[in-house]
Formats: C-alpha cells, structure tokens, sequence
C-alpha cells in the first residue's frame, strides 16, 4: 500500500527533476520525455517505481492538454494503466485515503474531454471525480461546485447550474470561488433573459464581488449587456468600451465585442469594428489566450468577403458549426451561432438560415425553460422575414 508521505514528496522530487532535466524543452518534448519514463519503469514493480510510472502518466496527460498530440488510443491506454497502477497498489475508490488519486485521473479526463468539445463526457468524468474521490477531493468540494455549475450551464442546463452556485453562495465567503460564482449566475439570468433574477442576484451579491479591477470590470460588462438587452438598444454604448484604453480594451472583450458586432441587425455595429489584422498588430494585444475564438472570429469575417467564391466561404461557415462546441462557454457558442445566423439571413441563404435558426431557438428554449427563443435578445427584427418561419421549402429556396 502506497504511503501518502512517500507519494507526495516523490511527486514533488519528479516535479523538480521535469523543471531541471527539461528546462529547455518544448512541451512537446518535455511529453516525450514523461512518456518515455513510463516506458522504463514498465517492468519494475516496487511501490516507489509504480507511483513514480503513475505519476509520469499524470504529467504526460496534463501535457496532452497543451500539446494535442496523443491519440485516443494512447490516450486510452495511459488512462486505464494509471487506474490499474493504483488498483495494483490496493488503493480503493472513494474508501482509501489516497482515493483522490482516482478523481484527479478523471478530472484530467473531464478536460480533456471538453477541450474537444465533449461537453457532456466532461460533465460525466467531473462527476465520476467526485464520486471516487471520497472525501477529498481536488480543490474540494466548493471548487468542484463551481465546475459543476460552468459544465451544466455548457450544456444549456441553467437550474441545474443555479442549485450549484446557490450551494457556493449560501456560506458567506470572499474568495475567487465565491467571485466566480457571483459573475456567472449574471451571465445564467442574462441568457435566460430574466431580468428581474437578474436584478435580484446583483442586489444580492454585488457587495460581496472582490474590489478588485478585474471583477468589477466583468461585473460593468454583464450589467452593460443587460441593459442594453433588455431594451433591445443599439450597441453603440458596448462597441465604444473596447476602443483602444477604454474601460474593457481587453483581448476577451474585443472578441466578444466583435461577435456582437456581427450577431447585430445594424450593418453600421458591424462596419465600426476594427479589422482582425489591425488587432493582430497592435502592441501589447495577444489574443493566444482564445484560440478557438480567434479563429472562429476569422472565419467569419471572411464571410463578408465578396471576394472570396460563395462555396468556400461556405466552408467557413461551417468550420464554425464545428469549432462552437469547442468554446468554453455556452455565451460564445451561442454568440457565434447568432452571427453565422445573421450572415445567412443578410445572404438570403434561406434553407440554411432557418436550419440554424432552429438551433439557435432550440438551445434558447433550453436554457429558459422554454420560456425565451432569443438567448441574446438580439433577433426581434427577424419576426418581420416571413420566409425564415415557414415550415417546408419554397420553390425560390430549391
């Protein structure tokens, strides 16, 4: 049987080799090392060279996140020789008191998984963690509430997410967990469009957001998308917080910005937004830290590009019905469905406009309890296209 002792010093004793042996690797080769190691260790036995092959498994994994290098096979198979490692040592699910080494395996797996847009597996391996973990559990139990909030909030469950964050929310305490929980339970009643929860959380909870630039600046910016959609107004107000050293000239902002931008009825939102390769050359403004977006960004923008043929730039289009579900936030997707939604509208391509239409409305419903159609508040215009409602094609669509 494995002694906690023993564990936690040798995973501190590979940690610092890894930082010394690969100081200059890339992480492409600082996983090839940890793969390597396993391999090494493969036929001793001894407690102290399983827990290091387990441990070399966690790293090489963990890596995966960054690299996407491995396959589904080898990613596989170094998800089941961890959990045998620890079945071979005699550590029990949720009974042992190192049960947590089997939910941290899983939470690896949960994010894995909704790196590639699994949103659903994720929920299921975040919640597998938590069952086997036992008692404790990584981050504990209020860190996992709050992942559990942001994964059913992803799959458009709201109440579900709701019944999370409450769970955070009734112990009074500051911390960023507390935080977190505060700006997404905006978000949650903004994209139900209720309006009065929404006004109720932030009555509720506002004094209790950190006085720190970065949460209030999150704060501003829910409370900005509210009002303006709850009054259905231009977007003037929002587009103007993301000129250059304005209150939200910030990377995320901007891309968030961008969409709204695009998802708006008023072709003047869309003609005021800088160009992507101005941003890209501006000093100081990285945006590595949102790839999917970006590039959902990009691809969009080459939608309104007459120069580009129509089939190709139907190809972009649908490169952003396969990235959305790669988005961390169901926000983004939905920002990024609206804005797809809005070009095929604009483009009178009918048949594929009410297709997306029809998913946008589905997941709406969905996160409203079938109370709403339009997430963002955003499509009353389109009440007046009668050919986007109508039920079965035209012959001017065929």
């Amino acid at each position: 049987m494995w002694k906690r002792s023993v564990f936690e010093s040798l995973k501190a004793s590979i940690r610092q080799q890894l930082d010394q042996h690969c100081r200059n690797f890339s992480l492409q080769e600082r996983q090839n090392y940890c793969l390597e190691q396993i391999t090494r260790l493969a036929n001793q036995n001894a407690d102290p060279a399983s827990m290091q092959r387990y441990i070399y498994i966690m790293h090489a994994l963990n890596l995966q996140l960054q690299t996407r290098s491995l396959s589904e096979s080898q990613q596989r198979d170094l998800f089941s020789l961890a959990e045998a490692i620890l079945s071979v040592a005699g550590i029990k699910a949720k009974r042992s008191r190192l049960a947590f080494l089997f939910g941290e395996l899983h939470l690896i797996q949960a994010s894995l998984h909704q790196q590639a847009g699994q949103a659903l597996h994720a929920a299921w391996e975040q919640q597998i963690a938590i069952i086997l973990s036992g008692p404790e559990i990584a981050g504990g139990h209020r860190y996992q509430s709050l992942q559990s909030a942001l994964q059913a909030l992803r799959l458009g469950f709201a109440n579900q997410s709701l019944r999370h964050l409450q769970v955070i929310l009734n112990k009074p305490q500051s911390d960023t967990i507390n935080a977190q929980a505060i700006l997404i339970g905006l978000q949650l009643h903004r994209l139900r469009a209720d309006w009065l929860g929404f006004d109720a959380w932030a009555h509720t909870y506002q004094s209790r957001l950190p006085q720190t630039e970065h949460y209030q600046r999150e704060f501003s910016w829910e409370s900005q998308l509210a009002a303006n959609r709850r009054q259905e107004s231009d977007l003037k107000a929002i587009l103007r917080t993301i000129r250059p050293q304005a209150s939200h000239d910030k990377p995320g902002y901007i891309l968030e910005a961008f969409f709204w931008g695009h998802a708006s009825h008023r072709d003047e939102h869309r003609s005021s937004l800088p160009k992507l390769k101005s941003l890209r050359q501006r000093k100081g403004l990285s945006f590595h830290g949102y790839p999917i977006y970006w590039r959902c960004a990009n691809e969009l923008e080459k939608l309104y590009d007459q120069d580009i043929p129509l089939q190709h730039r139907l190809a972009s289009a649908k490169k952003l019905l396969e990235w959305r579900s790669q988005l961390p936030g169901i926000d983004k997707e939905l920002l990024v469905l609206a804005s797809l939604l809005r070009w095929l509208v604009r483009s009178q391509l009918k048949p594929l406009a009410r297709l997306l239409l029809n998913e946008y409305r589905a997941k709406s419903r969905l996160l409203s309890d079938q109370n709403h159609e339009d997430a963002l508040s955003i499509f009353s215009d389109l009440k007046q296209k009668s050919w986007l409602w109508l039920s079965s094609p035209l012959k001017e669509d065929l």
